[in-house]
């Protein structure tokens, strides 16, 4: 068995383990699924790069729907994950 490399960053340690940007994302989507979700309610969660974990979510295959629409010539954005949370299920 081979050692594992240096981190090129300190190890924490003593951090307690909360869920990541993507797991929250998930949750928030999830617990309104089905619905179309106005991207400043996500924006809110506070999550840095929405749209890279959104990506990342569904390239796991959760299948995340997004639609924009304008409104008073404002673009709006709204995401929903579907019933189906994964693909092939």
């Amino acid at each position: 068995m081979s050692a594992q490399p240096a981190l090129p960053f300190p190890r924490r340690t003593n951090l307690k383990s909360k869920p990541s940007q993507c797991d929250r994302i998930l949750a928030f989507l999830d617990g309104h699924r089905g619905d179309w979700v106005p991207l400043p309610w996500i924006l809110a969660l506070g999550i840095a790069q929405y749209n890279a974990r959104i990506f990342s979510l569904r390239k796991a295959g959760y299948i995340i729907e997004n639609r924009t629409e304008e409104i008073d010539g404002v673009t709006h954005s709204f995401y929903r994950l579907l019933p189906a949370a994964r693909k092939g299920e």
